[in-house]
Parts: C-alpha cells; structure tokens; sequence
C-alpha cells in the first residue's frame, strides 16, 4: 500500500528535521502535485431554444475562455484561440440529463473542425437538424499535455 502524503511529510520531516512551517510548504506543493491532471478540461452544460445561442453553465473550466453561439438550425460552434490542440483533444458529449424522455432519438454530435472551434449538430429522430435539443446537455472538452 502507498503511504498517503501526510506520512510522506511526516518522514521528511523526521529525516531531516525541519521544522513546522517547512513541513507545511512541503505538504502543500506534494498535494498540488497529486492533484495535478495530465490536461486542462472544460466541463459545461449547455441549453438552447429557438434561434438563441446555447445557454452555457460551467462546471470546471481550466482551458480557457469559449464562446458559443447558433450558426443555424440545428448547429452551434464553440470558439476560442488555440486552445483544441491537433491529437489531443478529446470531446464528449451526453444528451439531455433532466429525465425527459421525450427527446429519446435526438443525436449530438460534437466534433472538433480546427484549433480554434468546436461544432455541435443536434438533429431529430428522422436525422433532419433541430434548435431546442440542447437541454441540459453535459459536454467535457480535454486537452491533454
């Protein structure tokens, strides 16, 4: 089993015989170090209806500023300076998780088209574009190291 770093602290203090405060900045930078992520994430949750531009709540957001907006039926871009790296970009993207069913058959779709935007597509269960199904939709944009 890992000794937790607290007992990684305790040791250091004892093999060395620093004192309270150095041991306080030692255990501050091993628990950055532990909690650091082999990439930057945006995590949001995205609601559109009629010709507005998606309503965006984020959830954690370390990459960097996004701006959405609706470029048609059915489409809306995600726009930043680049930030969605080539071969390290990865995208999710989950439908509506407010527990309505009623949108059972819509497909999202989110897809990167170049270093600087996303596109999502929403459509309807005949596969025809469609405002108004971005409903609560989580989304999580990594870009690794």
């Amino acid at each position: 089993m890992t000794p937790s770093i607290e007992a990684k602290i305790v040791v250091i203090e004892e093999e060395t015989g620093i004192g309270a405060n150095t041991k306080l900045r030692i255990g501050e930078v091993l628990r950055e170090i532990a909690n650091e992520k082999p990439y930057k994430v945006y995590t949001a949750i995205l609601t559109q209806t009629g010709t507005d531009d998606p309503v965006v709540v984020e959830l954690e957001n370390t990459l960097g500023n996004i701006v959405w907006t609706r470029l048609g039926i059915g489409q809306y871009n995600a726009t930043t300076i680049n930030l969605f790296t080539a071969n390290k970009t990865f995208l999710t993207i989950q439908g509506s998780n407010d527990g309505d069913t009623s949108a059972a058959y819509v497909k999202d779709k989110l897809y990167k088209v170049d270093e600087n935007n996303l596109s999502c597509i929403t459509v309807d269960g005949v596969n025809t574009r469609s405002d108004g199904f971005l409903n609560n939709t989580s989304i999580e944009i990594r870009v690794y190291n």
